[in-house]
């Protein structure tokens, strides 16, 4: 069973990703109509995203990742348990 998602944060995530990977937003949502939302990242290669865009993701969830770790260390931010 698909799950239902908030259309303002399907939209937002949708235009992230597609901004991101240089995908089309119609191939993106036709994906997600017939998949779960959160499997697009583990199965990119069924949209037909060539490995330099795969790269760019990791290279972004990597800098993502330092950033927020480095917040976490200076005390910017609070985790809450």
């Amino acid at each position: 069973m698909k799950p239902n998602y908030d259309e303002s944060h399907l939209a937002s995530f949708i235009k992230g990703l597609t901004s991101l990977t240089g995908l089309s937003e119609r191939k993106v949502r036709k994906y997600v109509s017939e998949n779960n939302l959160f499997n697009i990242l583990e199965h990119m290669l069924q949209l037909n995203v060539i490995a330099v865009i795969l790269l760019r993701i990791i290279y972004s969830i990597y800098w993502n990742t330092l950033a927020l770790l480095s917040l976490i260390s200076n005390n910017s931010i609070k985790l809450i348990y």
